[in-house]
């Protein structure tokens, strides 16, 4: 066979939009390993001395794997064993240095206002996990992302490396591990050379079938307790690309899930920035027909265990039992600058959403809007209203400068391709959505009080632009009966001192019957 025709180091093009089933999906969503082989191993070379964790025990077995045709003939599973030990063994080198950080509640209170004024909204995808730059002049553990970018890299290629990582299968091998640990994890592993590190670094993942998930889960948690999300945004991003890497493996998506659920708590209990933030709600989407992670999201916590300021300038506090879709909530609400970061953001949301919807019937409260003590129905309603609304106009912007670009020069580069086709999409997965919520909760009005313009703004302005938008005949339907209820509630009123020459109040809605009878009610119960 010719060097160049060798079938996964072969170009490729552009990534599909979601790429969970077919094996060309999966290898289009990466960057070719011979080119990350190449970003790796330059950088080492330039400078070798400055790498406390490096990943140069990984080298040989990557240029072993580029000369494969596949990744999962057999001749590949050794080095991939391999590749998955010397990076386990990074890893645990990296929370062990995590763990050696001791900050005062004054630091602690720095950090946390740090991470709150900061504002890195850069588009990170997983081509740039093994850049040997850092992302940010306040990046550490620049190796670490790096091995979890390879690793995600190899795992969504690999059913093996899937496999291994997901507890469904164990080392067939023994692996040769140059990196110098205490040698008391036999069978699978074999060192070359024994030295005692000053700290104790915990084997006890290299012993366990989940151990690299549970390895992990910990980084996750020490980086939350430590405050360095935005230190150590690089680690959650690669690991979000790795857990992806293998949830598209079918065979990868049953033992390891609760394990799962928990890693998704830890990185949103971190509050990352959008770089992290946008993987993961990609993440979301393609673990949504899995009822326990729907579940997991949201723990029936009372409110006052989430303090929501509603404001970037104080901080959120929220504990352990904490509702996980509340804290998640205010991190996707919050506004981005960038019109295509917040376009990726509120598509992966609202398509998260619709595939919560369209599993199957049984689930937690919050998704068929069942009374409860938790909040999360009503921030959940609140940040769908105010991304559709922000997508919407973002929509009307891009479509108004493509009317006048089309009138000036009689054709529209692009035409219907691109981020206005984006917005389209989502705009019409959203109405559904917006529908759903509605029918299911009678409180919808009440929870959305606060955003009534948006909300008026999104479903007239939708009903106005039908023919742009590009709607079928269920979701005209259901945005006609949301148009419908909006506009049946504006009633003359005679006796209003407020009334319009033809008898109809001003902004009468829905929701104004609906607030002011919440307000009568809690005003008798105040009175009893």
């Amino acid at each position: 066979m010719k060097k160049e025709s060798r079938g996964w180091l072969a170009p490729v093009g552009r990534a599909a939009v979601d790429g969970r089933t077919s094996r060309r999906g999966r290898s289009e969503k990466i960057i070719v390993l011979h080119q990350g082989y190449a970003d790796i191993l330059i950088p080492w070379c330039e400078n070798k001395i400055n790498f406390t964790l490096s990943l140069e025990p990984c080298y040989a077995s990557i240029h072993s794997l580029t000369v494969l045709d596949s990744l999962d003939c057999t001749r590949s599973k050794y080095h991939i064993e391999k590749i998955l030990g010397e990076i386990l063994v990074l890893l645990s080198d990296q929370l062990t240095m995590l763990k050696e950080l001791d900050l005062s509640c004054q630091e602690l209170q720095d950090l946390d206002r740090e991470l709150l004024e900061s504002s890195d909204e850069r588009l990170m995808g997983e081509s740039t996990l093994l850049s040997s730059e850092q992302w940010s002049s306040q990046e550490s553990g620049v190796e670490a992302r790096r091995g979890l970018g390879l690793l995600a890299a190899i795992t969504s290629l690999s059913s093996h490396a899937a496999s291994l990582l997901s507890g469904q299968a164990e080392y067939s091998a023994v692996i040769n591990l140059s990196t110098p640990v205490k040698p008391n994890c036999q069978p699978f592993f074999v060192y070359d050379e024994f030295k005692v590190k000053p700290k104790d670094l915990s084997l006890s993942y290299l012993n366990c079938n989940l151990g690299f998930l549970t390895l992990l889960r910990d980084l996750c948690v020490a980086i939350k307790q430590e405050r360095r999300c935005l230190a150590y945004s690089g680690i959650l991003a690669g690991v979000v690309a790795l857990i992806k890497s293998i949830m598209i493996h079918p065979t990868s998506q049953s033992k390891c899930m609760p394990l799962v659920c928990q890693i998704l708590k830890e990185i949103v209990f971190c509050r990352p920035q959008v770089n992290v933030i946008l993987p993961f709600t990609e993440l979301l989407y393609i673990l949504s027909p899995f009822p326990e992670v729907c579940g997991s999201l949201c723990h029936n916590s009372p409110k006052e265990k989430y303090l929501d300021k509603c404001s970037r300038d104080i901080i959120h506090f929220h504990t352990e039992d904490s509702c996980v879709l509340q804290v998640l909530s205010w991190l996707v609400g919050v506004r981005i600058a960038d019109m295509t970061v917040r376009s990726h953001v509120c598509r992966n949301f609202v398509r998260w959403l619709s595939g919560c919807f369209s599993g199957p019937h049984h689930g937690p409260p919050w998704l068929h809007g069942m009374a409860g003590t938790c909040m999360c129905r009503k921030r959940l309603e609140q940040v769908t209203c105010g991304l559709l609304y922000r997508a919407f106009q973002d929509f009307k912007q891009l479509h108004t400068e493509g009317s006048t670009q089309t009138k000036q020069t009689k054709r529209f580069p692009g035409g219907d391709k691109g981020l206005i086709r984006e917005l389209r999409t989502t705009i019409q997965t959203g109405i559904l959505v917006l529908h759903r919520l509605v029918d299911q909760d009678q409180d919808f009005g009440i929870h959305i009080a606060s955003m009534e313009g948006e909300w008026q703004m999104f479903v007239l302005g939708c009903g106005k632009a039908q023919a742009t938008l590009g709607l079928n005949a269920r979701q005209r339907r259901c945005l006609e009966e949301l148009v419908t209820m909006e506009e049946e509630e504006i009633k003359p009123d005679p006796g209003s001192s407020g009334m319009t020459p033809e008898g109809v109040r001003e902004n009468e809605t829905v929701f104004h019957h609906l607030w002011q009878d919440h307000l009568l009610y809690m005003s008798h119960k105040y009175v009893q």
